[in-house]
């Protein structure tokens, strides 16, 4: 099961806790904390001095060019809404509610900050704020300060940093850092190299990870019929970008049905349901269809102890480990039993491209994770394996995000090409 539906199943335990009238009022209360968090999206913002690529940034997470070239705005949020809506608060303190996002209609009003809500798929999994501020260090001080504590995860564009950069830095607080990334973007011009080492040595300790950005090529690579250049996304960094940010949002999915379950656990609520959801983690379950066998679990294949001699390790360049073998050869007959039903089910019209799409998430998701516990030391064949599983799980996740008719096909077409690439690491 995949960590969203994991948080969907913990929700909905909660809710059931909650509403059975079983609970005092302060467990209530501590519950609906625990849910109110559940149901917000994790909140991400855009930070930066000026000039340092935080439009274009922002465009490409929110999948295509939603923010036009030349409109000056403020520090902007954007979240989910079912119809396009803008709310502008003026210097004066009033606010303006407009039934559009219409930008440059909103840069007319010269608002001190803009809420806008629009029906784009990246916003219902999280919501974007792109912070804007002057030259002005006390100005840079204050808006950082105040974006901090309406923050999750923070990307700090930066295309070298400076000694401005570094002070603001000190202002975001630990837990934000750990969840933070430094971008060094405009990673297509010819200097980008040196850029790119310098701010890593800068960074590396402060931030959770340094990332190179082309943005303007990453968002060139997703079309406006929804389609994904994956390869130009891949070299762009746009890739890698969105790969992190999708982890963190799993990660917090993950975090917030286990605070759910040790609630549950607390108030003895139905532990026998909860226990098994947590079996289920280990397992790549079909949510397809809930009247179709679930394919058998793959066993953890039994480590193979490792000898000093090194007549007893498998030759790195053409063969795996026997148990690296056995365990690659299982995940090859997973994925032909698991696209074979796929799709017989999709031809038949059985599933719909979402649950397509879902089920081989969870599926080649959990292959990545299982060969890597299943990965032996010294085998550059098997590591070469899980590269290419951890590639796909990489890609079958932008997958997810695309909006084109053809998703379902990508994915099924993922899990062939994963298949193939399996068998020929096996045949080696």
């Amino acid at each position: 099961m995949s960590a969203e539906g994991i948080a969907q199943e913990s929700q909905r335990n909660l809710i059931e806790a909650l509403e059975s009238g079983q609970l005092s009022d302060a467990l209530v209360a501590q519950g609906q904390d625990i849910l109110a968090r559940m149901q917000s999206v994790l909140r991400l913002s855009v930070l930066g001095l000026p000039g340092s690529g935080k439009s274009t940034l922002l465009n490409l997470l929110l999948g295509s060019r939603v923010i036009p070239e030349g409109v000056r705005l403020p520090t902007l949020k954007m979240q989910y809404g079912e119809a396009p809506s803008a709310k502008c608060t003026l210097a004066d303190g009033s606010v303006e509610t407009l039934n559009h996002a219409d930008f440059d209609a909103i840069s007319h009003f010269q608002p001190a900050f803009v809420d806008v809500s629009m029906p784009l798929p990246a916003l219902s999994k999280l919501s974007l704020m792109e912070v804007v501020a002057g030259d002005d260090p006390t100005e840079q001080q204050r808006a950082v300060a105040w974006a901090a504590k309406r923050s999750d995860i923070a990307l700090w564009c930066t295309t070298n940093p400076t000694p401005l950069d570094q002070q603001l830095w000190a202002l975001l607080p630990d837990r934000l850092l750990d969840h933070s990334f430094l971008m060094v973007t405009k990673a297509e011009t010819a200097s980008h190299a040196s850029r790119i080492d310098h701010a890593r040595k800068i960074g590396e300790e402060l931030f959770f990870q340094a990332l190179p950005i082309d943005a303007v090529a990453a968002v060139d690579a997703r079309k406006p019929d929804g389609t994904v250049d994956k390869e130009a996304l891949r070299a762009s960094g746009g890739m890698a970008l969105i790969s992190a940010i999708l982890r963190e949002v799993e990660n917090g999915q993950r975090a917030a049905s286990d605070a759910a379950d040790v609630f549950l656990r607390q108030v003895d609520f139905d532990p026998t349901r909860v226990a098994q959801r947590h079996i289920e983690r280990v397992e790549p379950v079909s949510t397809a269809t809930t009247n179709e066998a679930v394919a058998t679990p793959i066993e953890a294949p039994t480590p193979v102890a490792t000898h000093s001699s090194s007549s007893n390790v498998p030759d790195p360049q053409t063969s795996m480990g026997p148990a690296a073998r056995a365990a690659c050869a299982q995940v090859v007959d997973q994925l032909v039993a698991e696209g074979a039903a796929l799709a017989d089910r999709l031809a038949s019209n059985q599933i719909t491209d979402n649950d397509v799409v879902e089920v081989s998430v969870d599926t080649v998701t959990w292959i990545a994770e299982y060969l890597a516990e299943a990965a032996v030391a010294n085998d550059t064949a098997m590591q070469r394996t899980c590269e290419l599983a951890n590639g796909a799980a990489d890609l079958v996740q932008l997958i997810q995000l695309e909006k084109g008719d053809d998703v379902a096909l990508d994915a099924l077409s993922l899990m062939i090409q994963l298949k193939q690439e399996l068998q020929a690491e096996l045949a080696a």
